[in-house]
């Protein structure tokens, strides 16, 4: 396998055979928890859930309300109409009868479920305080107020009564009930457990430390998990707690998290072993907690803020949307090995990565292990932007020192110097191109040295070309393209004595990164979509094959049979490359990494370095490399839209040669599906399908540009609509 080279404005390089293919549908992650129906909510914070029966409620930062949902059809889960209240509430709790809802000024208010998607106001209860959160199970209901916990009776003819109560001096962040004991996380006590036998009057069973600051508990099946942030205030902690006996709670393990910048970390114990960790910065996680340690086993990153699992059904609360489907497994969490730096390449199962001076092997055998095994202090100074390039067994590194060293990796437990190579100027990429190094020097041109020996590079010729900042360089045969502020400069280096600057990809002021996917070549723009690029091996020409629906991307990686892009929010789209012309996005991967990082690739596995470490990603859905023969796709597929721009309607039409099943989707910027607009067979000849602009949930979508994508037995036509308000 020839290396991938990525630098720290992404430079990379490999060679995959793209071979046409059916469309791969695994949008999000049905593949994982097999998702069977979502849909768009009203709440742009959404903070809590709870599930009764096909009934959901959800709870929204700033929202004075309670959103309701039916799910007594997981493939289509509707809205209904919300819960008016007087100010944000700040807890909720349910049962098979009751809805508990804590609102500011009002006190606990209880809702009859007799009608769960039209719950209606059957009792308030005013305590005089100000509650904070509420917790309910089993018929023992309690409420937490800035003095401490008060136990609430539900079934009193009078209507709900505050029995028992217990005063707490610190600061109480949540509590749970489970049979007749409360669990509380308070700053002082980590977790307290009361016992509520006789609600009139409560009793401490016992406490049990958490280091930290703790923000939620939840608590069932003799076991008990308290979430927060460790005392450094950057990482996140979950501590678990044995409470299947009478006595007081027992510590078994604890470990870190990443717990985000924002949010809350909200778990969900879901049986004697199992607990399931939503956190708004980052995902929901999943932990097995057995033999005194607490294990993550799965991870799906996002931007979710709750998740409940009943039955045969999970439910998901996220950004703007609520999802409903079957239980299954997480994807495996992401490996985080030491060993990143500003640059670095990929070669066979090894990354090399050069970082404050210091390059390091990396022995990489993703998800199930990744290990630094070899490094060398290079003491080149300032090496805040080095380029880098590989041909085995040697590694180039070029520095601010006007110099690039020659590094033998033969033994990669033991790198060695070999020698320095002293240049005009300063190295901004590298790349290797048949048996030739090509070098680009910052406001110099290009120099070439031959590498019949790889670990003796041999000057051949230096050229003065209009070399700007890093922006990506890879090399396809006898070609090394060059991305610049006027596009991409194709050079012919197949007489490396005599480069020539043979063609020139236009169009492109703001480029990040190049990647080549076989004879394709994907343009990654600061500003505008990415653009994809054919090459025509005879005569040498590059075509304009189209733009993915995608703005704002940073950097660029392949690895097999998947492409993956980043931009500047740190959420990587993954990328179908066995299709031909233009690919299409098929899962989308939140990393919520900075956004001048770059990634890695390899046939099963995507890396993001984050700080001095990678974290790698088994993708949401491997792409299977094996080449997929389809049925004869209906020649001349295209795909028309008139007015366009477009309000308040949109005519879509297209020619089918033959009688095949036919999809036809609309998708936003940041390829999401926002409109299902035709899925069924359809006959021979012209269709015309009118679209005002509204979206799955049956609400108008915002101005802006769209993406229609017609796909029709393997092939695939794809039309920008503009929509005008």
């Amino acid at each position: 396998m020839p290396p991938r080279i990525i630098a720290a404005a992404v430079i990379v390089l490999i060679t995959l055979a793209a071979t046409p293919t059916a469309a791969l549908d695994c949008f999000d992650h049905d593949d994982v928890l097999r998702q069977l129906g979502e849909t768009a909510i009203d709440q742009d914070l959404p903070r809590e859930l709870c599930v009764v029966g096909d009934a959901a409620y959800s709870l929204g930062l700033g929202d004075p309300f309670v959103a309701i949902y039916d799910l007594s059809d997981p493939a289509e889960p509707q809205e209904r109409d919300p819960l008016p209240l007087p100010a944000e509430p700040t807890g909720i709790a349910a049962s098979d009868d009751w809805l508990l809802v804590a609102v500011p000024g009002l006190g606990l208010v209880r809702y009859d479920l007799s009608a769960p998607l039209a719950p209606a106001v059957d009792d308030t209860l005013d305590l005089g305080l100000e509650l904070n959160d509420v917790a309910l199970r089993d018929g023992l209901a309690a409420v937490s107020t800035i003095e401490g916990v008060r136990v609430i009776g539900l079934d009193f003819a009078i209507g709900m009564v505050a029995l028992g109560s217990h005063d707490t001096p610190s600061t109480l962040a949540s509590l749970a009930v489970d049979g007749t004991r409360l669990y509380l996380a308070t700053s002082d006590h980590g977790l307290l457990v009361l016992d509520a036998s006789d609600p009139t009057w409560l009793q401490p069973v016992g406490v049990a430390d958490f280091v930290g600051e703790p923000e939620e508990v939840s608590a069932r099946d003799g076991l008990a998990v308290v979430t927060g942030r460790y005392t450094d205030g950057t990482r996140g902690q979950v501590s678990a707690y044995d409470i299947a006996s009478d006595g007081p709670p027992l510590l078994r393990a604890s470990t870190f998290f990443d717990h985000g910048l924002h949010g809350r970390a909200i778990p969900r114990v879901v049986g004697p072993d199992r607990v399931i960790i939503t956190s708004a910065g980052t995902g929901v996680h999943s932990y097995l907690v057995a033999d005194q340690q607490v294990e993550r086993t799965g991870f799906l990153p996002g931007s979710h803020a709750d998740f409940h699992l009943g039955g045969n059904r999970y439910t998901m609360l996220s950004e703007s949307r609520l999802q409903s489907g079957e239980p299954g497994p997480l994807p495996a969490p992401p490996l985080e090995v030491a060993g990143a730096g500003e640059i670095a390449v990929v070669h066979d199962d090894h990354i090399v990565s050069v970082h404050d001076g210091i390059l390091t092997v990396v022995q990489v055998d993703a998800p199930s292990g990744a290990v630094p095994i070899g490094s060398l202090d290079i003491g080149a100074p300032n090496m805040t932007r080095p380029s880098l390039a590989m041909l085995d067994p040697a590694v180039y590194v070029g520095n601010t020192a006007a110099s690039i060293d020659v590094i033998d990796l033969t033994d990669r437990n033991h790198p060695q110097p070999v020698s320095t190579i002293s240049l005009q100027a300063i190295p901004t990429g590298m790349v290797v191109a048949d048996q030739v190094l090509v070098v680009l020097m910052r406001d110099w041109g290009l120099a070439t040295y031959g590498l019949a020996d790889p670990l003796q590079p041999q000057h051949i010729a230096t050229f003065a070309a209009d070399i700007g900042a890093d922006r990506g360089a890879v090399a396809l045969g006898d070609q090394v393209l060059v991305g610049t502020s006027g596009g991409v400069d194709v050079y012919d280096v197949s007489d490396p004595a005599a480069i020539v600057l043979a063609d020139n990809l236009p169009d492109r002021d703001s480029i990040t990164g190049l990647a080549l996917a076989g004879d394709r070549l994907l343009v990654t723009d600061r500003i505008r979509s990415t653009q994809v690029w054919k090459h025509d091996a005879d005569p040498g020409d590059w075509t304009l094959q189209g733009s993915i629906p995608l703005s704002g991307q940073l950097s660029v990686a392949v690895g097999g049979a998947a492409g993956y892009l980043l931009d500047g929010t740190g959420e990587v789209a993954m990328l179908d490359l066995r299709e031909e012309g233009v690919p299409p996005i098929v899962a989308t991967l939140p990393t919520r990494f900075v956004a001048d990082t770059y990634l890695l690739a390899d046939d099963d596995w995507l890396g993001v370095p984050r700080g001095t470490d990678h974290r790698f990603y088994p993708p949401p859905c491997l792409l299977d490399p094996t080449p997929v023969e389809p049925a004869p796709p209906p020649s001349g597929l295209a795909l028309e839209a008139a007015p366009n721009p477009f309000n308040p309607r949109t005519r879509i039409s297209f020619d089918l040669r033959r009688s095949t099943d036919v999809t036809l989707r609309i998708f936003d910027l940041r390829g999401r599906r926002v409109a299902t607009l035709l899925a069924a067979p359809l006959p021979a000849g012209r269709h015309e399908i009118d679209w005002r602009g509204i979206g799955t949930d049956g609400r108008p979508l915002p101005s802006g540009v769209y993406h229609a994508r017609l796909t029709a037995a393997g092939s695939a036509a794809t039309r920008e609509l503009t929509l005008l308000k």
